[in-house]
C-alpha cells in the first residue's frame, strides 16, 4: 500500500468525536481530538502554564526506540527534509527555537526518562536520575518544564512483566497530568521474537488505547502506522524500527516506508494538531 493510500487512516475516523477506539486495528493513527479530549488537554495545559511549563518544549519518555539517535535527533541537528509535507515546518521550527542548554532542544536532548532497555517501571524508580530524591520522570519535568510528553513503553515489558507495566503506565500518566504536562501515549511495534511476546504486544497496545480513553488523553496508534510498511517497519534486529537510507529525519514518501521515519512523522503530525487545538 502506498503512503497516499494510508492518508485516510491519519484523520479522525472513529465513529464519534470522543470515541477513541481500543482495538489497535481500528483506532486512528493520529489521535482524535473530540470535545472530551480537547477539554481534558486544555485543562492540563492551563495547569501547566500556571506551573511554568513551556509551550515549545516536549519530553521524550520511553526505551531504546525513543532514546536512540534515529528518533527525532536529526531534526534537532537540522538534518531533516519534510518533502511535500510542508505543514510540518511550523511545528518543527516552534520546538527547535527553545534552547534547553548546550545547544540542545526537544528533538535532540538526551532525556532522563528515555533510556535503553527500560520498562515503564524504570521511569518511576528513585535513584535512576541525576535529581536527588526524584524519579527519572519527575527529574525530566523539573529540568525542562515541558508542555507535552511523548510516552512509549512496552517493548521491554512484553514477555517479561506485562502486569507490572500496566500500573506503571497509569502512574506515569498521572504524574505527567499532575505536573500539567499533556501525555501523548503511543502503541508499540510488533514483538515477533517469541509467540508470547507477540501476543502480549497486542495486549499492551489495547491497554495503551484503553488508558487513553480512561484518562482522556491522546494516543498515537504507531502500531497501525507500521502494518503496511516493509517488514512492518522493523529493522533486521527484529526489535527496533527501520531507518531510511537518507536518514530518519526525512519525511518524503519513499522515506516514510521506514519505521523510524514514520514514527517521527506521526509525532510531528500529532504535535501540529495539539498545538492548533490549544491556541
Amino acid at each position: 500500500m502506498s503512503i497516499a493510500a494510508l492518508i485516510p487512516y491519519f484523520v479522525e475516523t472513529s465513529p464519534g468525536p470522543d470515541s477513541l477506539q481500543t482495538d489497535p486495528s481500528l483506532a486512528p493513527i493520529i489521535p482524535d481530538l473530540g470535545p472530551n479530549i480537547r477539554g481534558s488537554i486544555r485543562a492540563i495545559y492551563t495547569r501547566g502554564a500556571a506551573l511554568g511549563n513551556r509551550p515549545d518544549v516536549f519530553a521524550k519518555v520511553g526505551d531504546s526506540i525513543t532514546a536512540y539517535e534515529p528518533f527525532l535527533f536529526p531534526i534537532g541537528d537540522g538534518k531533516f527534509d519534510v518533502g511535500r509535507n510542508w505543514r510540518l515546518l511550523p511545528v518543527i521550527k516552534r520546538f527547535l527555537a527553545r534552547d534547553l542548554g548546550d545547544g540542545m532542544n526537544s528533538f535532540n536532548r538526551v532525556s532522563h526518562a528515555g533510556v535503553r532497555a527500560w520498562g515503564a517501571e524504570h521511569a518511576l524508580m528513585v535513584g535512576l536520575s541525576p535529581c536527588p530524591g526524584l524519579t527519572p520522570m519527575e527529574c525530566e519535568i523539573q529540568q525542562i518544564k515541558p508542555a507535552f510528553a511523548i510516552v512509549m513503553f512496552g517493548t521491554n515489558n512484553v514477555d517479561r512483566n506485562l502486569e507490572e507495566f500496566k500500573p506503571a503506565m497509569e502512574k506515569l500518566v498521572d504524574i505527567l497530568i499532575a505536573h500539567g504536562v499533556i501525555p501523548v501515549l503511543s502503541t508499540i511495534p510488533d514483538a515477533p521474537w517469541t509467540q508470547q511476546a507477540a501476543a502480549e504486544a497486542h495486549l499492551a497496545n489495547r491497554f495503551i488505547l484503553e488508558l487513553g480513553v480512561r484518562r482522556k488523553i491522546p494516543v498515537i496508534n504507531y502500531w497501525r502506522a507500521l502494518q503496511d510498511l516493509p517488514d512492518r517497519g522493523i529493522s533486521a534486529d527484529g526489535v527496533h524500527p527501520s531507518v531510511a537510507p537518507e536518514g530518519s529525519g526525512v519525511f518524503t514518501e519513499s522515506a516514510l516506508r521506514y519505521g523510524h521515519n514514520m514514527r517521527g512523522y506521526t509525532w510531528l503530525m500529532t504535535l501540529r494538531k495539539l498545538t492548533a487545538a490549544l491556541e
